[in-house]
């Protein structure tokens, strides 16, 4: 049996272990964050097109939101998305619904990676 003098402290091998996992959790957030905030920046491209249509510039045609859209994507430096594959857009009366449907796949170690899938609707008034 020990005593008390004897159990004091963590061991090394609990320490490692521990940073280990915060290692891990730190790494997978790295990699993970940088597709969630692309999908909150085109969120809000897609929602400021009702703003952007008030303000003077006409977005009246589905042609027109897709330009729009496809404009301001590069503006919040999201080069490697393309608007044809990630979104589709009707036009129902006067207003744009829009679905965001696409996968983002990031390796996290070796052969193991990470899916992500976004997808959701909108709709949007320009009238």
């Amino acid at each position: 049996m020990k005593t008390i003098k004897q159990q004091k402290g963590a061991t090394l091998w609990g320490t490692l272990f521990v940073l280990a996992v915060v290692g891990f959790f730190a790494m997978v957030t790295v990699k993970l964050v940088p597709f969630y905030m692309d999908n909150l920046s085109i969120e809000k491209i897609i929602k400021g097109a009702e703003k952007i249509s008030k303000e003077g510039s006409p977005i009246d045609t589905v042609d027109a939101f897709y330009t729009y859209v496809e404009k301001s994507l590069p503006l919040n430096n999201i080069r490697d998305l393309k608007v044809d594959d990630i979104m589709k857009v009707e036009q129902v009366g006067g207003e744009f619904v829009v679905k965001l449907d696409y996968e983002r796949k990031t390796p996290l170690v070796k052969n193991i990676g990470v899916v992500m899938t976004f997808n959701q609707e909108y709709r949007v008034r320009v009238q």
